[in-house]
């Protein structure tokens, strides 16, 4: 029996070259595009790391505002406690003592002696500073501070990076004196 052969049959498929060339090219550029998706999710994670440190610093900034709005007899004269340019001490609307400092890079409340940090471990303070005006009883003033502080990531990738970002706010007292 003989085989009949098939116009155009060598011609129907592709040659192992070209399947080795395309298969290379689809690799550099899956190799490619998931370089870029692998990146872009680093990035995404170091900014939903800032956004949670800026969130987090904005909310201790604005319990502060709140209770110094309320508050009084700032930087007492002749306390054990006294003001310095990174701690406000006053009395708050309840008549509690309330101190605000830095340390070790994290915000801090004394509440009549007992120490609460209000911002998170993620979040490192480098700078903070109360300028305080107004306070003396003999220049008739509303006492108004101005709160300054920069502030940055505990994360590693954020801290080499130095990346930081600085808040700043004023607020008077209500409270006559």
């Amino acid at each position: 029996m003989k085989m009949a052969k098939l116009k155009g049959a060598g011609s129907r498929g592709f040659t192992m070259i070209e399947l080795l060339v395309t298969m290379t090219l689809f690799l550099i550029i899956i190799g490619a595009v998931s370089a870029i998706f692998i990146q872009s999710m680093k990035t995404q994670r170091l900014t939903l790391a800032l956004i949670a440190v800026n969130d987090d610093a904005s909310l201790a900034l604005e319990q502060m505002t709140r209770e110094i709005r309320t508050g009084f007899n700032f930087c007492p004269v002749g306390g054990a406690d006294s003001c310095s340019p990174s701690k406000l001490v006053f009395e708050n609307s309840a008549g509690e003592d309330i101190i605000y400092d830095l340390k070790n890079g994290a915000l801090v409340k004394s509440v009549n002696g007992i120490l609460k940090p209000i911002t998170s471990g993620d979040v490192k303070i480098s700078r903070l500073a109360f300028i305080v005006s107004g306070q003396a009883a003999s220049d008739n003033e509303r006492p108004f501070v101005t709160i300054a502080m920069t502030v940055g990531s505990r994360n590693p990738a954020l801290e080499k990076a130095g990346i930081s970002t600085s808040l700043q706010t004023s607020v008077s007292s209500r409270t006559p004196e």
